[in-house]
């Protein structure tokens, strides 16, 4: 029969949410993927106190016997064991920011030192930055495209009203039927 540990510990709560231009959740697409990268101000690690459970299987519960308990293994050996984490208090489980639940963690997230002299986000920020100049250059030929349409429907004004213009002084003659060759 496996052991089981029950104990409340201090663990780390982060939200891993990604928010849209709009502040609101962002919905992942069909692969997992997020249409942003702008993530929730929860994203930071918040100490709270968590029930921590550790379920031990023993290499006993397989059998004296059994080949897994191997040479010199005592029965009453941690054969795999499985952590669980709880919230000791359920209302601390939604994100203060977004409302979804956030996820638990025993461990506090690494802060590496910056050796190359970038911030450790800066393929986000590349990321970011390319979409945001997609979406200018997009903006821009959209506009030049409107800009054209109206130039050309303003150059066929011109000529209508320059075609109008000649007829009105008698500038252009009216087009002659050819003349009938004759027979012979």
């Amino acid at each position: 029969m496996p052991n089981i540990i029950r104990e409340e510990v201090q663990g780390f709560a982060h939200c891993m949410q990604f928010l849209d231009e709009l502040g609101e959740v962002s919905r992942p697409g069909p692969l997992g993927e997020t249409m942003t990268d702008e993530k929730c101000p929860g994203y930071a690690q918040q100490r709270v106190p968590i029930i921590r459970e550790v379920v031990e299987h023993l290499y006993g519960d397989y059998g004296a016997g059994s080949e897994l308990t191997g040479a010199g293994r005592s029965g009453y050996d941690v054969y795999y064991s499985t952590e669980h984490l709880q919230w000791a208090d359920p209302e601390q489980a939604p994100c203060p920011h977004c409302g979804v639940p956030r996820e638990l963690s025993t461990q506090e997230r690494p802060s590496y030192p910056r050796l190359s002299g970038q911030p450790q986000d800066q393929l986000l920020r590349f990321k970011r930055e390319e979409r945001e100049a997609a979406v200018s250059t997009a903006n821009a030929m959209q506009s030049m495209a409107s800009t054209l349409a109206d130039r050309s429907a303003q150059d066929e004004r011109i000529a209508a009203l320059e075609k109008e213009l000649a007829e009105v002084r008698g500038d252009v003659k009216p087009a002659r039927k050819p003349a009938a060759k004759a027979e012979t």
